[in-house]
């Protein structure tokens, strides 16, 4: 009776304690044969790392079933699910302190983040909390996390590795992109300061990319800087977009080398599908992902302990485990296998609470008189004693020899890794177990990807140049300039030659001859500008000199074309009209030329006094740029680039800026004089049409190119080649545009001069020709009314005969006709004999014939 009354009471006992359990969440039983059940509280994080509660699980059915851990104790756990969300994984742990059973200890979170906020609650609980899977170097602080141990290798173990794969290889220089998270900041900052300490390994480049942002601008940066050893840091969202990014832009294996602290899912990138980067709006497939990730190499923890056929605490040896573990994952929980390389990290775990706990119970007793089933919240005789026996606890678990440092960090093995072969596999390349003097390589397992298999380098080709003018700009320019002088040349010709057609234009004709001049001077200054920029090579006193040159006869003729263009605008604006509607000038020519000589005078003695109390320095600007155009030639297909460090050499003053203050002063108020005379002077007609206009023209020409080309000029001094260009450019655009409105309509004037000349030339000509023409008229017209005239003067003196013999016989006829006839005889012979001696012979002639006519009628009448 008494015995069925004491197992009546341990059923019930049992059974209330089993209830109490699920009340409060997902509990595990426990046998009936244990008096005391100590409970731990586990979070998990069911989507991601479900394979570390099967481990849990099959850890608390190992422990409870052996009598020497925890003898007389029942470990039970009492679970959350986090879904890897620190809000969800606060209020979960809320719940669980809050509740009844108390929990003397805490197993997990599984994700970094949930952890870093869950420990800072635990540790106002004074309660102490192991992690099978939490790596961020952030947790390894112990005085943010005095009570938190985990038995997954710290994050801070990771970066030495980083650095020794990359001794090992002869990298000597890297770049860090991180993705920014606290736990990745934080890594990255220990990792630069190891390397450069430590490995003595320059760090060129670290970047950070927020999680929403693109990480194109990070990368291009790292471009730039020419290393090809990138060590990276990021979740697995961020991962997929930086390697898709470094895809598009050819920074992947084998050309660039990424080591990365792999504590990623199994083919992490192919998660979630396609990757759309909103930069550059391009697209990763499975394809682009997989040609993206070849090749990185992978620095993760061990999670199987190296010597597979040695026991461990549990009993089994690790291989031996992973077959009981596959058997009871297959049987209760076929559905959770997400991140099975935790599974031994989470049984170690707990074999750690368990441990931790039984070497705690004598302790316990001893110094305070206690049990452990008398734990309570905010106690520090427990939470002192839990700490002492995990910081002293060693044992040999299912992923290698457990133990930790201070900070509560697993000294375990670390894994190196390569992803590589056509079905992406991560290739073991070395161990590095910790208490192994040298880590296991195994460096002819790698496929590099290179002709022979040869070791990539982490930078290109490096070259040193000296930056020089391009052969191509300069012969471009040089011909401008060949071209420029010629036109010059011509308009000096033209000039002289129809000086004498020029000076009825009224302006003074010889000051378009000076600025001719000037145009040549400084079209000829810019062969002087390419000497010091390593056309002719480099030789430091040739460069001064040179430098020098440039400045006095670019000032010289400046000083004279714009002096030559001032006094024309000052003449045209001195040109008066008379009553008669005639132009006078106003000026002297004298005073033109002295106006010339003063600009020119002017500004020549402020160069030289400056360059004779300032002498000019050689400075020198150091830029790298990758150059794919003299990069080596292709080795098997692989394209190698140069890093090439180019050395700019530049003239520059001690006191440039008082210098440029100065000159441009001076400039300035001769530019806004003759901007002021060209808008007054722009209504004065001249006998070139618009020529007025055209001078002013010129002058806006010249001041809006010279300001914008001076400012150019100094803003690039340090790049020779755009200085050399813009410089020259806007040299042959003043010239150009200054020759084109200042010639053109007086060539046009020329041209309609000399054309009219030739009019009339061709007119007098053909004048000439009528007039001879004429003449010769004349003479014929003469010569034959000299002929007509001597037969007229032969019939005349026969007419005469012949009229004297006719008056002869008439009168012989008068006698003999006195009677009846008398009077009409008498009046026509007196009429006659009237017109005898009026008209010339002709009329004589013709007056005989008359009256010999009458006579015949008298005759015939008689």
């Amino acid at each position: 009776m008494t015995n069925v009354r004491k197992v009546m009471i341990q059923m019930l006992v049992i059974l209330v304690l089993t209830n109490l359990s699920y009340s409060v969440g997902n509990t595990i039983s426990h046998p009936f044969n244990v008096s005391k059940v100590l409970t731990i509280t586990a979070m998990f994080a069911m989507n991601e790392y479900s394979a570390t509660f099967v481990a849990t699980k099959l850890a608390l059915e190992h422990i409870n079933l052996n009598p020497d851990i925890l003898p007389g104790y029942y470990l039970n756990m009492s679970w959350k699910d986090t879904q890897c969300d620190p809000s969800i994984g606060l209020k979960n742990l809320f719940d669980e302190l809050s509740t009844p059973p108390i929990k003397i200890m805490a197993l997990g979170a599984s994700c970094s983040h949930v952890t870093e906020q869950v420990t800072r609650f635990t540790k106002e609980f004074k309660l102490l909390q192991v992690s099978p899977s939490s790596s961020s170097p952030v947790l390894s602080s112990k005085s943010v996390y005095p009570y938190f141990f985990r038995t997954i290798v710290s994050g801070d173990a990771f970066p030495v590795i980083m650095l020794d794969i990359c001794r090992k290889f002869g990298w000597k220089r890297v770049s860090i992109l991180n993705e920014k998270q606290e736990f990745f900041t934080a890594g990255s900052l220990a990792l630069i300061k190891t390397a450069e300490t430590r490995y003595q390994i320059s760090v060129a480049s670290s970047q950070e990319v927020d999680s929403d942002q693109d990480p194109y601008l990070a990368l291009l940066t790292i471009r730039k800087t020419g290393n090809r050893v990138i060590l990276a840091g990021f979740l697995p969202e961020m991962g997929r977009k930086i390697f898709c990014q470094a895809y598009h832009m050819d920074m992947t294996s084998p050309n660039y080398i990424w080591i990365i602290p792999d504590s990623l899912p199994k083919y992490w990138w192919r998660i979630h599908g396609n990757v759309t980067l909103r930069h550059s709006n391009k697209f990763c497939g499975r394809k682009e992902m997989d040609h993206a990730v070849k090749g990185y190499f992978s620095v993760s923890d061990y999670p199987i302990a190296t010597k597979l056929y040695e026991n461990t605490v549990s009993g089994f040896t690790p291989s031996k485990w992973l077959k009981v573990y596959k058997e009871y994952q297959q049987k209760h929980y076929p559905n959770y296998t997400a991140n099975e390389q935790y599974a031994g990290y989470a049984y170690d775990a707990v074999w750690c609470i368990a441990l931790s706990l039984n070497n705690s119970i004598r302790p316990l007793h001893k110094n305070h008189g206690t049990k452990l089933e008398k734990f309570v919240y905010h106690s520090s005789d427990f939470i002192d004693t839990f700490v002492s026996q995990m910081e002293e606890l060693k044992f040999m678990g299912i992923s290698g020899s457990v133990s930790f440092t201070f900070r509560g960090n697993r000294i375990g093995a670390v894994r190196v890794g390569r992803i590589q072969g056509s079905d992406l596999q991560n290739v073991e390349i070395a161990i590095y177990a910790t208490f192994e003097e040298s880590p296991v390589w195994k460096t002819t397992a790698i496929q590099w990807g290179t002709p022979g298999n040869s070791v990539p380098k982490d930078r290109p080709t490096s070259k040193i140049m000296t930056v020089s003018i391009p052969l191509e700009l300069y012969v471009a320019i040089a011909v401008s300039v060949l071209v420029s002088v010629s036109i010059a040349s011509c308009t000096l010709i033209f000039n002289i030659r129809f000086n004498k057609i020029l000076t009825r234009c009224i302006v003074n004709s010889k000051l378009n001859s000076i600025l001719a001049i000037a145009a040549i001077i400084c079209c000829s200054c810019i062969f002087l500008l390419a000497s010091d920029k390593g056309i002719i090579g480099y030789n430091a006193e040739l460069t001064k000199i040179s430098c020098w040159s440039q400045s006095i006869i670019l000032c010289l003729g400046f000083s004279i074309g714009y002096g030559a263009l001032l006094a024309k605008i000052w003449d045209i604006y001195k040109i008066q009209t008379t009553a008669e509607g005639k132009l006078v000038r106003g000026t002297k020519n004298w005073q033109l030329y002295l106006m010339v000589f003063l600009v020119c005078v002017g500004n020549l003695l402020v160069v030289i006094l400056f360059s004779v109390t300032d002498p000019i320095v050689i400075a020198e600007r150091n830029y790298t740029e990758i150059n794919a155009d003299i990069s080596a030639k292709l080795t098997g297909g692989l394209p190698e680039e140069s890093l090439v460090t180019y050395i700019a050499r530049y003239c520059v003053y001690q006191y440039s800026n008082i210098r440029l203050a100065v000159v441009s002063i001076l400039n300035g108020i001769l530019l806004i004089i003759g901007i002021v005379l060209s808008w007054k002077a722009r209504a004065v007609v001249l006998p070139i049409s618009n020529e007025a206009k055209y001078v002013g023209f010129s002058i806006y020409n010249v001041a809006l190119f010279s300001i914008i080309g001076s400012v150019l000029s100094v803003t690039t001094q340090d790049r020779p080649v755009s200085n050399f260009g813009l410089t020259s450019l806007f040299i042959l655009v003043i010239v150009f545009v200054t020759m084109f409105l200042s010639f053109l309509p007086r060539i046009y004037y020329v041209w309609k001069v000399v054309k009219a000349n030739k009019q009339k030339a061709h007119e007098s000509i053909n004048d000439d020709r009528e007039s001879a023409t004429m003449k010769y008229h004349d003479e014929a017209k003469i010569k034959r009314r000299l002929s007509q005239n001597e037969v007229r003067n032969e019939i005349d003196r026969l007419n005469t005969s012949i009229s004297q013999l006719v008056n002869q016989a008439a009168v012989l006829r008068i006698s003999l006709h006195k009677a009846d006839k008398q009077v009409n005889t008498r009046r026509i012979s007196t009429l006659g004999f009237v017109m005898y001696e009026k008209q010339p012979s002709n009329c004589g002639v013709i007056f005989v014939e008359n009256i010999a006519e009458t006579d015949s009628f008298s005759s015939v009448s008689t």
